[in-house]
This record gives structure tokens, sequence and C-alpha cells, in this order.
């Protein structure tokens, strides 16, 4: 994969999350009155559905009506065409995605380190389950490859035996279903997509549905329970800063959408799986647009045949002197004969045939996956195939950048498509090159 595929690549991920975060931000409301918190939780489902959808294959058409017409320059054999100024704002800016990427990456790290610090020294107290010397953003569950339940300094002083066993349901209901994981994985994401302020803002609107649907689990088991329960939230001291991967009561914490959650009654369970249905009706609406938005791979394409130069004709036989004669009999001296024509161009402009290639007789073939914009001009270009590998690439992409072909038309209006274009490098017979 190069720079342009990848930054290609980048920009439809950016596209196809933002839209999955967007309906599901709008979305998780309504779900939640209608079906209960776990369907609202369930709902983030819909963004990696998303950006999944446009990683696979686009579906392949035919496309029999665009025109491959190559607006390019004769090269000369020797000249590959280096980077132009498209290749190094390319490389820029995923220079600046990659550094913003690691910054982002640093911060995190420094925030889970300094949580973990601040816990001070943990005492055992059973298996999985530890006393911490802080107070502040307690209980959490923390530890990606081997997870803690952490109880405040002062958790017997602070709650009693029915609260405890309440929040210890809790963390372990977060460690069962993998909510750790979950916020590693969202953490992943803001690294890679720091750019993009829905991602942060999907990420604590994540969290919030995480909590909430973790509350309605630990309810549904004890409905009796609600009022020591909400008395157990109210006595948990939140923590001042944000805990990248881990489950804690931090800044931000939904406290009083929570508090008011548990005055309301459990969904009923045919509920819960009417809104799992909607769900996955929303997940593989969304997956198919996201899939269908990518431009058709063309199934035909215009195929270009290369033939390697011909070599320049030789210079003609000077003109035999004449036989001096006489004075009188001596006519005019004879025209010079003109110079032999230049070679005509290739029709169309074709890429370059590589002088080593040529040189060694090598013939080949490249198939191009050529994105085209309404304006005609190629955007990303990828090769899809090439025989024989890494003789004929190089020199196929570069003409292919200057190219124009006729776009798709929709009502009347040209649309960005993409067309498959087989380029063939090709000796004609007694055009072979002289081995030495």
């Amino acid at each position: 994969m190069d720079a342009s595929e990848l930054l290609g690549v980048l920009v439809e991920l950016t596209l196809s999350s933002s839209a999955a975060l967007a309906l599901v931000m709008l979305a998780r409301r309504p779900l939640r009155a209608a079906f209960g918190a776990g369907v609202a939780y369930l709902s983030w489902l819909l963004v990696p559905v998303a950006m999944l959808a446009v990683l696979l294959p686009a579906a392949t058409v035919e496309v029999g009506s665009l025109a491959v017409v190559p607006d390019v320059r004769q090269q000369a054999l020797a000249s590959v065409g280096a980077t132009g100024d498209d290749g190094l704002l390319t490389i820029a800016l995923l220079a600046g995605w990659a550094a913003g990427m690691l910054a982002t990456m640093c911060a995190f790290a420094a925030l889970q380190r300094r949580f973990r610090r601040g816990l001070g020294r943990l005492q055992p107290l059973a298996p999985g389950v530890v006393k911490a010397e802080a107070c502040r953003g307690l209980p959490a569950a923390i530890g990606l490859w081997r997870p803690l339940i952490v109880f405040p300094a002062d958790f017997q002083e602070r709650y009693s035996a029915e609260q405890l066993e309440l929040l210890r349901q809790h963390e372990r209901i977060h460690l069962a279903r993998g909510d750790l994981q979950a916020n590693a994985l969202v953490a992943l994401l803001r690294c890679l997509f720091w750019f993009n302020p829905l991602v942060h803002l999907g990420s604590r609107c994540f969290r919030q549905d995480q909590e909430m649907s973790c509350d309605l689990r630990v309810l549904a088991g004890q409905p009796a329970s609600r009022r020591a329960y909400g008395e157990a939230m109210l006595k948990t001291q939140l923590a001042a800063q944000p805990l990248p991967v881990g489950c804690h009561w931090g800044h931000g914490h939904p406290m009083k959408e929570r508090l008011e959650m548990l005055r309301k009654p459990a969904p009923k369970r045919y509920r819960w799986i009417g809104g799992s249905a909607v769900v996955c009706a929303l997940s593989l609406s969304m997956g198919y647009a996201a899939w269908a938005a990518q431009p058709p791979v063309g199934g035909g394409g215009a195929t270009i045949g290369l033939d390697a130069p011909s070599k320049p004709p030789a210079p003609p036989a000077p003109p035999t002197p004449p036989v001096p004669r006489a004075p009188a009999d001596m006519p005019a001296p004879p025209t010079p004969a003109a110079p032999p024509a230049p070679p005509p161009p290739y029709p169309g402009a074709p890429p370059a045939y590589p002088e080593s290639a040529y040189q060694a007789g090598i013939e080949g073939r490249v198939v191009l996956v050529v994105d085209i914009q309404p304006d005609g001009k190629p955007g990303r270009v990828v090769v899809e195939s090439a025989t024989p590998e890494g003789v004929f690439e190089q020199t196929a992409l570069d003409a292919a950048s200057r190219w124009r072909f006729n776009p798709p038309m929709e009502d009347g209006k040209a649309v960005p498509g993409r067309v498959r274009v087989p380029v063939d490098f090709r000796i004609p017979p007694g055009q072979e090159a002289k081995q030495d």
C-alpha cells in the first residue's frame, strides 16, 4: 500500500466512522427511552460495522462507456516521473497524521500511568479484588491483561455490606462482557482519528451508555436494591482525571442520568429483543450504505497497447559523386537529400517503455484501478496486478496520473467512478533489442 492509497483509506474510514457516530449519538437517547440502556449501548456496534464495510472490496460493474483518453506527452525512455507536488502533499499529510497519533498515544499512556500511580500500594482482598490507598474514582476495574477490581481505602466505612456487593457485581459485569477491551479499542480509535472531534465526543457518550447498561444489568438481578444502589453512587467520589483504558468514576460521569434511570422500571425482555432487532437492522443498513458508497470497480475497461520504441531509420547513403565532364557539359550540382522525418509520436501518448525492460526483451501487463473524479481527472490510482512484478508498475502509474477520462453520468451530471485499465507492454516482432 503506497502513501496515496493509505491516505485514501484513512479518508474513507473517517467519513464512514463520522456518519456512524452522528447516527448513534442522535439515536442513543430515543433507543434508551424505548428499549432500555442495554440497547443504547449495543447501538455503538454501528461504528465498527461501518468502518469494516468500507474496507471490503467495492462492487464490480461493467463500465462499457468509460473511455480512457490519455492527455500526456511522449516521455523519454529513461525518464520515470519523480514524485510530484501531489505526492509531496500526501506524504506531508500522512506525516502530520502520524505525529498527531503518536502524541495522542503518549498523552493517553501518561494519563493511564498517572491514575495507576495515584492508587498507591494495592492490598489484595480476594482473587482479582484489591484495596487502594486512594479514594477518588473508585471502585474501578483496571488492567487489560490481568484485570482487577479496585476498592477505595475507606470502602468498609463508606459502604454497607449490601452496597459493597452491588458495586462488586457492577465491576464484575464490566469484566465479564469485555468492557475494558472495548474501552481500549475506543482509545485506539481516538489515537488514529485524533483530528476528528466526533470521535472524542462519541467516546464520552459511549462511556455513559456503558455505565448505564451495567447499572441496568445489576438491578435486573436485584430490583429491590435500587435505593441501596443509588445511595452507594452518591457516596462515591469522582476522579479529577480520565482513565483511557478502564472503568472508573471519573470527571464527566453521568451521575444524574444514572440516578434518574434507577427510578424507572427495568424494560421487559420483549423490549430488549425488539431493540436488538432494530440495532441489527441499523447496523446492516449502515454497513451496506458505507460499502455501496464506494465507487464501483469497472468490469470492462480500455486496453492500451504499448509498443516498444522503434529504432530510428538508418541515414540514407550519400549520393555517388558524378563523373567530371567538360565545363560546358557540367550540370548543376545535385540537390542534397532531405533528412529523414522523425518517428511519429505514440498514439495517445501511452506510458514510456522502460529502457531496461526493452533491452532485456521483457513484455508484460499492468492492470490499474483508477478512481475518476467528476472533472475527468484521476484520483487514487492503484496497481491491481502486474506481470511480471516490479518492472512496469511505476511507469504505468506515472502515466495514469496524467490521463483524462470521460466520467460516468447520472441524471445529466458527472459523478465519481472507478475503472479497471489493463496496460499491455509488448515488443513488436522485429523490434527486439540486440543482446550482448
